[in-house]
């Protein structure tokens, strides 16, 4: 039997609930950055720059791994599960599973396989050996992720927030502390990288299955194939391949250009910014869901509500962290090593970038959850092809910088095709005047702190008060616009639980 459709209220309620969970694993996975800086300081720039290129070619293979399984989870699982059904809730976690699962397996085989010739092509002999270390990561990394989009489509975040915000960030910095003290070689941080993801990958499989109850998993891999699962899922598998080389291919070329050094300088860019994209990741598995739910039901007046909040809430978060960073990027790369601080220009592209793709990028959900996942692919393949013309244009002229502005570029189209297209075929967009609030709050927030770090102050010293300084001013420019009703009634929430608790 279908239950009642959740109201405005009852949406917002959870979107804020689910929201906080999602940020505070956004939080914990902000401490990646942390593991990356060790790996430069304590193993050296190149064997930083190597490490990066291999783990990010295994982002790819994950990205295409997963064969769009974790979307369709989303899009299955949680419509079915709306719906009540409980026997096709239960075929669509087993095709995803299965899916993605083989897809993956072959891909990590096929990375390992081919370390010869990436070893060849990037004229490092070190990728001989550690691609086929690293190639495990692969299955186990992306099975992460399909484990989670199925807790996720089942409308639970904490296990997300245990897995990917405690578990992953611990795990990566203890294994890569151990393996400096027992083997400080480039191979020894792709030992640890394995290891963390395997164990990661067990832990996934416990809490998937305590969310879906006991046998659950067993009795979803035994259930017959869902063919229009496999129908949605295989564009947008493909589109994940795309989106995952859209976003590396700038490090492919710059390390045949310009080697490890180059590469190691625009990750490190590129890891900095990326806890501005990060709160849309945060919030695209809250709202995802309850796309897929309006869509199975035809209110079209709760998508468009939605989107617009789920937008304005990434926007708040998004913009500050945005122009903090901006402000301080100068500062923050010298922490990756000497080597760095000419990525400031990149960084600055880069960061630029992160934030278009943060505000508007849960616009693609109204199109991979209304079913047309081959136009989805195709909005990737233009982004790509855009991606690899102006890398090869401009990566041999600029360098690092050229790269981080290719991809500035790039996002920025494939955004603009995305909202456009769920105008058009949806009627319903992100935009409404209470967005312009955060952004106008983090333009006062960013000459704040622009001012204080011109300031004769010591280092850390200055850089705290410039934080500092950013977030007051920002906090009070959004109160003076008076922030929406969604968020007066959350913040009313917690402060009732503070009191009654005090």
């Amino acid at each position: 039997m279908t239950a009642a459709a959740p109201t405005r209220r009852e949406d917002a309620a959870h979107a804020a609930r689910s929201g906080v969970s999602q940020v505070f694993a956004m939080l914990g996975q902000g401490l990646i950055p942390i593991h990356r800086i060790l790996v430069s300081r304590l193993f050296g720039q190149t064997a930083y720059g190597i490490y990066r290129a291999g783990a990010d070619l295994c982002e790819v293979a994950i990205g295409a791994g997963m064969a769009g399984a974790d979307k369709g989870l989303i899009r299955f699982v949680a419509g079915h599960r709306a719906s009540g059904e409980t026997a096709e809730e239960t075929r669509a976690l087993g095709t995803g599973l299965r899916l993605g699962g083989g897809v993956l397996l072959a891909l990590a085989v096929g990375l390992a396989l081919a370390a010869p010739f990436f070893a060849r092509v990037w004229g490092k002999s070190e990728f001989r050996y550690v691609l086929p270390i690293l190639a495990p990561t692969v299955f186990a990394g992306g099975g992460v992720l399909v484990l989670m989009s199925a807790t996720l489509a089942a409308k639970v975040t904490r296990i997300n927030l245990l897995i990917r915000g405690i578990a992953d960030p611990f795990l990566l910095l203890t294994a890569t502390l151990v393996v400096y003290l027992i083997r400080p070689t480039v191979g020894g941080v792709a030992v640890a990288h394995l290891c963390s993801y395997v164990a990661l990958f067990v832990l996934a499989w416990v809490g998937t299955g305590a969310i879906f109850g006991r046998g659950r998993i067993r009795e979803a891999l035994r259930a017959r194939t869902m063919p229009e699962f496999i129908r949605f899922a295989l564009p947008l598998g493909a589109a994940g391949l795309l989106n995952s080389f859209f976003q590396k291919v700038n490090i492919f070329i710059l390390s045949g250009y310009s080697g490890p050094a180059s590469v190691a300088v625009f990750a490190a860019a590129e890891e900095l910014g990326r806890s501005v994209i990060g709160v849309r990741y945060a919030f695209e598995s809250v709202v995802s869901p309850m796309i897929s739910e309006a869509f199975f039901r035809r209110d079209r007046e709760r998508l468009r509500y939605n989107l617009a909040l789920m937008t304005r809430w990434v926007a708040s978060a998004a913009a500050p962290i945005a122009v903090t960073l901006f402000a301080l990027r100068p500062r923050l790369l010298p922490l990756y090593g000497a080597g760095y601080a000419n990525g400031a220009s990149a960084m600055g592209f880069l960061i630029l970038g992160h934030l278009v793709n943060s505000v508007f990028g849960l616009t693609a959900y109204v199109i991979v959850m209304s079913g047309r996942s081959s136009l989805f692919f195709w909005d990737n393949l233009g982004a790509a092809a855009l991606n690899l013309g102006l890398s090869l244009l401009l990566i041999p002229r600029y360098g690092v910088t050229g790269a981080a502005m290719a991809s500035l570029i790039s996002i920025t189209g494939l955004q603009a095709v995305l909202t456009v297209q769920a105008y058009w075929l949806e009627k319903v967009h992100p935009f409404e005047w209470a967005l312009a609030k955060p952004l106008v709050a983090a333009a006062v927030a960013f000459v704040l702190e622009r001012v204080t770090d011109a300031l004769p102050l010591p280092g850390v010293a200055c850089l705290v008060l410039t934080i500092v300084a950013g977030l007051v001013g920002y906090a009070a420019v959004l109160l003076a616009l008076r922030p929406g009703e969604e968020e007066r009634r959350f913040m009313m929430r917690i402060l009732h639980r503070l009191i009654r608790r005090g």
